[in-house]
Parts: structure tokens; sequence; C-alpha cells
């Protein structure tokens, strides 16, 4: 074992043997479609100080190993830690455990082993969170991209620690309603050119999930006494 490895938190792996399947836990996908072609969004994504959807002076990226191809840093195996300013102040270590390109598109997971923002996704048991993206060609005049987040629950510290049951369905909303633009914007910034041809897509605003959000927050508020609220945040017994 190196050095390096010694230092990794446990769950990441040790080889470039295969990684152990994946279990779904719940979380949430979100779809769309930018006018980008694959091979430039795939080059992006891939940035190993700043990947395509993360451009933010709140955010930093570092390297703590290298993946196991010696091409490139960023491949199967590589591990990052992301350091977040305010409001969420922590830092992340995940690895990258699947890099796979696929007959008409890519397929990238990353396995989150180590969090210590005030914004949590939880595993299940000894399962870890993963975000995984899946890129596909649309006959090279644009990419539709799939993102998957796979978590069991949400756990946040602070202010907002009461709202952590709703978290989950807060972020899909909030993702369903503006990735597609990061995303845009992000390649619009590096540089390159919307395809003549290509579609840019927006995923449908689900109406009855932004109603739903807003109605159970507010029940949430409503049926907790101040007593209740102290004693969820600080996670105190009943």
């Amino acid at each position: 074992m190196s050095e390096t490895d010694k230092l990794l938190p446990p769950g990441a792996t040790r080889s470039d043997g295969p990684t152990k399947p994946s279990k779904e836990m719940g979380g949430f996908k979100v779809t769309f479609t930018i006018p980008y072609t694959m091979d430039s969004v795939i080059k992006e994504l891939l940035e190993p100080t700043n990947p395509l959807g993360a451009s933010s002076e709140k955010l930093t990226f570092e390297t703590v190993r290298a993946g196991w191809d010696g091409k490139s840093s960023v491949s199967r195996g590589y591990v990052r830690r992301v350091t977040f300013d305010e409001p969420f102040s922590g830092s992340t270590v995940s690895e990258l455990v699947t890099l796979e390109e696929l007959s008409n598109g890519w397929f990238l997971k990353w396995r989150q082993l180590q969090s210590t923002t005030r914004l949590n996704l939880i595993g299940d048991g000894d399962e870890f969170p993963e975000f995984s993206i899946t890129l596909v060609n649309n006959s090279g005049d644009s990419t539709t991209a799939t993102l998957d987040y796979n978590f069991k629950k949400v756990s946040l510290s602070g202010p907002l620690c009461c709202f952590a049951c709703i978290m989950p369905k807060l972020l899909e909303w909030h993702l369903t309603k503006t990735i597609h633009l990061v995303w845009a914007n992000e390649m619009a910034s590096r540089g390159y050119q919307q395809t003549e041809k290509g579609k840019f897509t927006a995923v449908s605003q689900d109406k009855e999930l932004e109603e739903a959000i807003k109605a159970r927050a507010k029940a949430a508020s409503e049926n907790l006494s101040l007593r209740d609220k102290i004693v969820k945040c600080l996670n105190l017994p009943q």
C-alpha cells in the first residue's frame, strides 16, 4: 500500500481491480440536453481543478490520488478533495470508481468517501452515497446528460437542520430548474460554440413537485414547537 493510499478514507479502492456493485438507495435523477458535442462535454467534466458544472470561487479542487491509468490523472481510481466556502463550509473526498466509454456516450460515477460539510449526503449503512453522469451523443449535434444522485438521506447542520427531511426534494427541484443553464453557460464561458443543429432542452418544470416541497416545508415548520425544533436540530433524545 502506498503512502497516499494510507491517507485515504475507508472505502477507497486500493487497486485497479473490480469495484463492488452499487446499491440503489434512493435519491433522484435529472436529465437535460445542451447544444454542445459530447467530446467537448466529457473533456470538461474530467478537468481536475475546474470540472464542468462546478465553476465557482467558493469551490477548490485538489487531487488526492491520481487514477490507475497512467495516461491521465483523472481516470478510474482518481480521488479528489473538494473544499467548500460559506455557506456550506467543509470538504468532501470522492473517488471516480467508474469511467466507461459506451457505444454512444460515456458513463462516470463518483463515490463519496468522506464529508465534513454542513449539507451531507448519507448512504445506507456501509454503502457510500454516489453521483453518476451518463452522456448520450445525439448525432454530434447535442449531448443529453442524466445526473443520478444515489443516497439514502440528507443531513444538515446549522439553522436549517430542521429541514433535512425535505432537502432531497428541494435539491431535485433546484437542479431541475437550473442545471441545464449552468452547464450551457459554463461551456460557452470556456470558449465552446453551440452546434448549429443542436437542441437545448431544459427539463420541464414540475409544478406539482414545487408545490409539494412548499407544502411540506410549511407543514414541518407549523407542526414543530420551538422545543421540538431545538431537539431535532441538536439531535437530542426525545
